[in-house]
């Protein structure tokens, strides 16, 4: 792919899309051209490149291509970050289990423009188009599961948070939300949201309390200090179990 698009000298940014192989699936990257001195590539929730834009053509993709081979080595190298990217893969007929609730999985395609995903009792139904590219029609599933899962367990998450909340915290709660985030397990906003990872429907009970506490006690405590820790301990001492569990299989709980 050749970048002989110049940003105009107003312009901050320019944004490209891009992609890498890895065994035989693309995976997007995004190519931002700004004013910058160095250049960088990053892997948070998207695989990201940032040039500057003093750079010639030729030295411009000189540096793409440097990194684009830094993005793959590293993902080759590294499991749970391949994994990140390249979302699960679902098979028809094969079984999940959330809340431990097994739900079976079951797959059609037809022609229509986006990923459908239906759960009735414990069949989720998905619907692919014929000719959408794997590497979006994982993260459709995975995005359409993520979001009917929050649905239907949302009131679970909700008697949960109640439940520290009034035994221990008694703080005030604007909203409480289910939210399919792949860079973090929980948020606690200054307006007293608070938001938990959908990805904790896949982990162990346990796991999903502690992440609960944690942001509980940040509506306390809007940082990690050791006051904070002292909160989260209180309600739960033994804490570290939980932070141990995610450390060594967070990146199994995916949808």
């Amino acid at each position: 792919m050749a970048y002989s698009f110049f940003p105009h000298k107003h312009q901050k940014q320019i944004t490209l899309n891009d992609s890498i192989h890895i065994r035989g699936t693309a995976i997007p990257v995004i190519i931002v051209i700004e004013q910058r001195k160095t250049v960088t590539a990053s892997m948070r929730k998207h695989l990201t490149i940032r040039i500057p834009k003093f750079l010639t053509s030729s030295e411009r993709e000189q540096q793409i291509r440097k990194m684009k081979l830094w993005l793959e080595e590293h993902l080759h190298m590294n499991e749970s970050l391949y994994n990140r990217y390249i979302g699960r893969v679902y098979q028809d007929g094969e079984y999940i289990s959330v809340q431990n609730s097994l739900y079976r999985i079951s797959i059609q395609n037809k022609e229509q423009k986006n990923v459908s995903v239906k759960i009735s009792k414990n069949i989720i139904m998905i619907i692919c188009p014929n000719d959408l590219p794997e590497f979006e029609k994982n993260k459709q599933i995975s995005q359409q599961i993520a979001r009917k899962m929050g649905h239907k367990y949302l009131s679970i998450l909700e008697q949960k948070i109640d439940y520290y909340n009034d035994t221990f915290f008694k703080e005030s709660i604007n909203r409480i939300s289910f939210k399919n985030t792949l860079s973090n397990w929980g948020s606690c906003s200054s307006k007293k949201n608070l938001n938990i990872s959908s990805r904790l429907l896949l982990a162990p009970d346990e796991v999903m309390n502690y992440v609960c506490i944690h942001e509980l006690a940040h509506l306390k405590q809007l940082n990690h200090s050791t006051h904070f820790w002292e909160l989260v301990k209180n309600v739960m001492p033994n804490y570290k179990t939980q932070t141990k569990w995610i450390k060594q299989h967070g990146d199994t709980c995916r949808f």
